[in-house]
């Protein structure tokens, strides 16, 4: 049996005997992918923006499966959909683990989602936080990836664990990555963040120093503005 690809008019005709339940699921998806708004829609319109004209028509219906795939997958990289990996989480289930936690704390900055960033933190932890920086920085970052370096603990049977992870994104165009070292307790209600060791946050190279190539004579007036020559100022 040959595989084709359905058109769109022929699909949305399939789709119309769904039950009632499935229609319920997927309403159910749709608002949970509705927090993403702006930033990740706006990352699959460049990419759709970027594709060349000439190959939009044999392979734009996988290029739009991929686009598709992108779109329903978790933020957090774990290589799930949004709906079975932090999602449920966010949404107020139990994390099964430390990094499960963490993973879902970094799904809700990419969402601007300081509500479950503030509720999945210890009442401890909470005595320094900026919630206002806090939502700035959520909104104003343009989050890439998620990288889990190593977990120690954080188990269904620990009481305590650690997440060293990278948050990757980008700001002004620069390059940035936030690494830090996170405790996480359990409690009766499960797994909450604690505090955290930051190891660095910005840029994630150093600027290149700005070489002046302007050869300046040892009698000449200083460039530094101090109306001194320059062997006097500071050439000396």
């Amino acid at each position: 049996m040959k595989l084709r690809l359905l058109k769109l008019p022929r699909l949305l005709k399939l789709l119309r005997p769904l039950k009632l339940l499935r229609l319920l699921k997927l309403l159910r998806l749709l608002k949970l992918l509705r927090p993403l708004k702006l930033l990740r829609l706006r990352l699959l319109s460049n990419e759709l923006r970027l594709l060349p004209h000439q190959k939009r028509g044999a392979s734009a219906p996988l290029f739009h499966a991929r686009l598709l795939e992108k779109l329903m997958s978790c933020p957090c990289g774990s290589g799930l959909s949004l709906e079975t990996c932090c999602a449920p989480i966010i949404a107020g289930s139990p994390a099964p683990s430390a990094e499960a936690l963490m993973r879902a704390r970094y799904t809700a900055y990419t969402q601007h989602n300081i509500d479950f960033i503030v509720a999945s933190t210890h009442k401890d932890g909470l005595d320094n936080s900026d919630l206002e920086a806090m939502r700035a920085w959520a909104e104003q970052a343009d989050w890439k990836a998620l990288e889990i370096v190593q977990v120690e603990a954080g188990g269904e049977q620990d009481k305590r664990g650690l997440v060293e992870f990278k948050a990757h994104y980008e700001m002004g165009g620069v390059k940035h990555h936030h690494h830090e070292v996170s405790g996480f307790l359990r409690s009766d209600k499960g797994w909450l963040f604690r505090d955290g060791e930051v190891l660095h946050s910005g840029p994630s190279e150093k600027p290149k120093p700005i070489v002046n190539d302007v050869k300046i004579g040892r009698n000449d007036p200083c460039l530094c503005g101090s109306g001194k020559k320059y062997k006097k100022c500071c050439g000396a």
